[in-house]
């Protein structure tokens, strides 16, 4: 990303939605807020489906890890090898095209790239103009690693980019495992909360029934929501997923069939689910898969012989780094607009919590 020639100054604490054909239907919703609390019950507008109006940036990069002790070869107890638990064990990163996810279609958004100014410090989707310099930066909404260690330890989750901290995997006997999740060592002697990799999880939509959104309808029993945390069980939670093996490896599969409906779809946290494509890549080419149409109105269609490619037993793990932003940007030149970044974020919450990003067909 160093051929670009940025100019970008720190962002006021104010956000635009770009304006692109794809955005013609920008100016019927950019009312006042009132308006936009009319429409947060999408429910009860008659041919209107809030799946028209989720939008929103992703970028996903593959991480390359230092396979120099004592950086790398770490292993659980079960000696499956693990990912870095600190910034020196990330020595690059492998960078993505920015893609817009806009009423179930994805298309590259080549106005946007990502930026990091070096490995061990945040990254940013920035939009550019015709001569390169930065004219604005897109709202963040959530990011996540996801990784694959062997067969026997297929999918790992963190919350955050693994690249920035220190982090650790959950371990009989470590020091880090306490009551409240926290390390006890740090440069400073003082208790740090790190955060923790987590095997794959997933959660039934009635589990989140008392925090369901006002308007929000209740999701079908049968769809999978991925967590980043551990919350739920370490299995889906529909029998016979379309998306299994391809998306989510057979060892996540439900062994009780005939106490579980069946499936309906896989949803959850949306960067979770774009990690779990990326793996169809070829080492740094991440952006292939989105680019061709594999994921497009709710179903998946895995290229090539529909296999993920993740590590070979004895091979050091493959991971993602994948970062998502509102459909929006901040920046000194942007001007004011009424569609703010609650509106935005709640059409994100309702495929990821009820529309179902991945539906069976």
């Amino acid at each position: 990303m160093n051929s670009h020639k940025y100019q970008w100054s720190a962002p006021p604490n104010k956000a635009h939605r770009k304006d692109s054909k794809h955005h013609s239907k920008d100016s019927s919703r950019s009312g006042s807020k009132a308006d936009h609390s009319t429409r947060k019950s999408h429910k009860s507008s008659a041919g209107h489906s809030p799946a028209n109006d989720v939008s929103f940036l992703f970028v996903v990069n593959e991480l390359s890890i230092n396979l120099e002790p004592p950086h790398h070869e770490s292993m659980d107890q079960w000696l499956n090898f693990l990912p870095p638990t600190s910034p020196a064990g990330y020595v690059d990163e492998a960078v993505g095209a920015v893609f817009r996810y806009a009423a179930g279609a994805v298309a590259r958004a080549d106005e946007y790239v990502w930026h990091r100014p070096h490995m061990g410090q945040a990254g940013s989707i920035l939009r550019l103009d015709g001569a390169n310099n930065v004219s604005g930066v897109a709202v963040p909404y959530l990011t996540r690693s996801v990784f694959s260690c062997s067969a026997h330890l297929p999918l790992i989750v963190l919350d955050g980019d693994a690249s920035l901290g220190s982090s650790y995997l959950r371990r009989p006997g470590c020091q880090c495992d306490g009551n409240n999740n926290t390390a006890t060592t740090t440069a400073t002697g003082l208790d740090e909360e790190l955060p923790r990799w987590n095997l794959l999880h997933f959660a039934a939509p009635e589990a989140f029934a008392d925090t369901r959104p006002e308007g929000h309808a209740a999701a079908p029993r049968g769809l999978s929501l991925a967590m980043a945390h551990d919350t739920g069980a370490p299995y889906v939670l529909g029998r016979n997923p379309s998306w299994m093996p391809s998306l989510v490896p057979a060892a996540f599969a439900n062994t009780r069939p005939e106490h579980v409906p069946q499936s309906r779809g896989l949803s959850g946290d949306v960067a979770i689910v774009i990690g779990l494509m990326a793996f169809h890549s070829r080492p740094g080419e991440a952006s292939n898969v989105f680019g061709s149409g594999c994921w497009r109105y709710g179903r998946w269609s895995p290229p090539g012989n529909g296999a993920p490619g993740y590590p070979a037993s004895g091979d050091s793990p493959r991971g993602f780094l994948v970062h998502v932003c509102l459909d929006l940007v901040e920046g000194e030149e942007v001007p004011n607009t009424n569609l703010d970044r609650d509106w935005c974020m709640q059409q994100i919450n309702w495929l990821e919590w009820e529309g179902g990003i991945l539906v069976e067909g």
